[in-house]
């Protein structure tokens, strides 16, 4: 069954995510232990209704195998120079290979975050080294459509849900 209400997302969301932002990717195990990873990239499909993440298997066995089971996941999406934060969420994803476009897109995400981090006085080589991939055909595809959405940028709205906030900015 597909979802036609309308996105949580709006454009301007869209655009900042594809812009270059931080992501840390979350799950649970059957215990509640938590996994986490951090994204070595993320696109976001224009309509906002798909956010495509991409790990290192190496780096993220214990979310892959969490999100595998069908767990599910949240991802916070942050730009580092303005603590700007939202919060998506997904009752499961969808684990595949990368494909060889979003591969090639890695190393663009990488220069917007060497952009953004340098901001902040960070050397490029910081960046390149966090989000190193030697070989992008391991990287691994997490895609999601988001169910729910929040505001998480520190102060009086941090955990408000977006909805709630269109149209009080």
């Amino acid at each position: 069954m597909t979802n036609r209400a309308a996105p949580l997302l709006l454009p301007e969301h869209v655009a900042w995510i594809n812009a270059g932002v931080s992501g840390i990717v979350a799950s649970r195990s059957a215990t509640s232990q938590p996994s986490i990873a951090r994204a070595l990239a993320l696109s976001m499909r224009p309509d906002g209704r798909k956010l495509t993440a991409l790990l290192r298997p190496d780096q993220s066995r214990e979310l892959l195998s969490d999100l595998q089971a069908g767990r599910p996941m949240a991802i916070v999406l942050s730009q580092p120079s303005t603590n700007r934060t939202l919060q998506l969420k997904a009752s499961r994803a969808r684990v595949r290979s990368a494909t060889a476009y979003e591969q090639a897109a890695q190393s663009a995400y990488v220069a917007a975050m060497q952009r953004e981090i340098g901001s902040l006085g960070y050397p490029p080589e910081f960046v390149a080294a966090l989000l190193h991939v030697a070989q992008p055909q391991e990287l691994v595809a997490v895609e999601i459509a988001p169910e729910q959405a929040f505001d998480q940028t520190p102060g009086p709205r941090a955990g408000s849900p977006l909805r709630a906030l269109e149209g009080s900015t």
